[in-house]
């Protein structure tokens, strides 16, 4: 399946596997988007991937489509506050080199809440260059 997650929804994030709970935030989070994309028939997934220096948290690839999602979790109600324009930047420049080699992908922000220790709320945002 090629389609996007729902965009600005909040999600119930997929159960986290007992293996990752000793894990920090961020590589928690980046657990939680790759299985829910996998649970969303993405057949391909990798993480923590570089393309033209920079490195991807999650690249999804489905019948010909990709899509990339940088991963933010936080503690806070709004981890894709922390998104800084620097980062943009290199994300864009990493998924344009993806651009020459495959469809184009899309850029997605993938924000993943947590509470008492809990994932408690997924959301993608599409990302688009300024």
């Amino acid at each position: 399946m090629t389609k996007l997650p729902p965009l600005g929804v909040p999600l119930a994030p997929p159960s986290e596997e007992a293996a990752n709970l000793g894990l920090s935030l961020g590589p928690r989070g980046e657990a939680l988007v790759a299985q829910d994309l996998k649970n969303r028939g993405w057949n391909r997934i990798e993480r923590n991937r570089k393309y033209n220096g920079v490195e991807l948290d999650v690249v999804a690839w489905g019948r010909g489509s990709c899509l990339v999602v940088e991963v933010k979790s936080s503690r806070s109600a709004l981890p894709e506050s922390h998104l800084q324009k620097k980062q943009l930047q290199r994300l864009f420049r990493a998924v344009q080199s993806l651009s020459m080699k495959k469809k184009n992908p899309s850029l997605l922000l993938g924000a993943v809440c947590f509470s008492q220790n809990r994932a408690v709320e997924l959301r993608y945002f599409q990302i688009q260059p300024e």
